[in-house]
């Protein structure tokens, strides 16, 4: 693994570190999906800095570049992180229908109420 390669990788990881410090001092990201990125972050320097741990990694599964590893891990995450970001939208899509139907009960039943109400004024 090239000295570039490394340096980049590091880069790319401080940067990440940078951009999901400044979301949390804005409360712009939650304090679970911000250990999610700086695990990712962490990953990537761990990788530059130890790339005798690429290089095993990538061997024993039999791919011939560790930046090919490298890439493959950081695609495997993303599409896992992908995944659970969907279920997660799902739940909350399925409680925004209840939450929705709730308020509209809660409307019908007001508005039934002071229908009745002002009748009963009326009389």
């Amino acid at each position: 693994m090239s000295i570039n390669y490394r340096i980049v990788l590091v880069l790319g990881a401080v940067i990440v570190f940078i951009f999901v410090l400044r979301k949390l001092k804005k409360t712009e990201m939650s304090i679970a999906n911000s250990v999610f990125w700086l695990l990712f972050a962490a990953a990537l320097v761990v990788a530059a800095v130890f790339p005798s741990v690429v290089f095993f990694f990538s061997n024993l599964l039999g791919i011939e570049s560790p930046s090919n590893f490298i890439f493959l891990c950081v695609i495997a995450f993303l599409f896992i992180r992908c995944f659970t970001l969907t279920v997660e939208v799902s739940n909350l899509k399925e409680r925004l229908d209840v939450l929705a139907q709730e308020v509209a009960l809660r409307d019908h039943e007001r508005h039934e109420r002071y229908k009745s109400k002002e009748k009963s004024t009326r009389r």
